[in-house]
């Protein structure tokens, strides 16, 4: 008789990172989120918000990867888990080692910055049949293509408005392959080639990453260059 092999069931790709906890990574990213939250986003206060690891996060047809996302919980969640908000954080990312604290502090004030208070027609902030108030999500106030910009300039006012603030920002600046490296967190950089460099003929040509004003673009060609480099390093070790 032939018996039918039970398959394993598959990791979850979802892990709430619990306000409660006392260990000291989840305290420190619920620290930062306050922080963001009392310092940038005063309307946000009221509004219960949630963290959670998201894992596997691939990247697109177009070679981009998700960093974050910020979810409005239904009604039936606000009532059974307390929550309001929900931001994902891409797992994979928040761990690289090139991923500074500033960068994720960026992430984290990003998606504070899709969510907002909501309020009816009249103006009248909304809230619940308890009284609690209603939070919304919103879109970016930019959105365009690298080369529109290129080829046609600040041609709208949210893209003026972009330009000023970026006159003004601090660019946040990680060399991928610092000299001074450890053998241990080169294993970890050889890791993340493995992970996000795109292989030759598979799929996207090229992955980019964007977060705090910072862009890398990842292709097949930097997967062989940085192997290289790691594995010289790796020797010298």
């Amino acid at each position: 008789m032939n018996m039918a092999t039970k398959k394993e069931p598959k990791p979850s790709k979802v892990s709430v990172i619990d306000p409660a906890s006392q260990d000291a990574a989840a305290v420190k990213i619920y620290a930062l989120l306050r922080q963001l939250v009392d310092q940038c986003h005063v309307e946000l206060r009221e509004a219960e918000i949630v963290l959670a690891w998201r894992h596997g996060w691939k990247p697109n047809q177009d070679g981009f990867t998700r960093l974050g996302q910020l979810k409005k919980s239904s009604e039936l969640d606000r009532k059974l888990h307390n929550a309001d908000l929900v931001i994902l954080l891409n797992a994979e990312a928040w761990h690289l080692p090139e991923f500074a604290p500033e960068m994720q502090a960026a992430l984290v004030d990003h998606e504070l910055c899709h969510a907002a208070r909501a309020y009816d027609k009249k103006g009248e902030p909304k809230e619940d049949s308890d009284g609690h108030p209603l939070f919304r999500t919103r879109r970016h106030e930019v959105e365009e293509f690298c080369s529109v910009v290129e080829r046609h300039g600040v041609w709208t006012a949210s893209l003026a408005r972009l330009q000023r603030g970026m006159s003004t920002a601090r660019d946040i600046t990680t060399p991928l392959l610092n000299q001074s490296q450890s053998p241990e967190s080169t294993a970890d950089q050889m890791r993340v080639v493995r992970t996000f460099c795109p292989r030759p003929g598979e799929g996207a040509n090229a992955l980019t990453i964007s977060a705090g004003g910072r862009s890398v673009t990842l292709t097949s060609k930097t997967r062989e260059q940085l192997t290289e480099a790691l594995k010289g390093r790796r020797r010298k070790h």
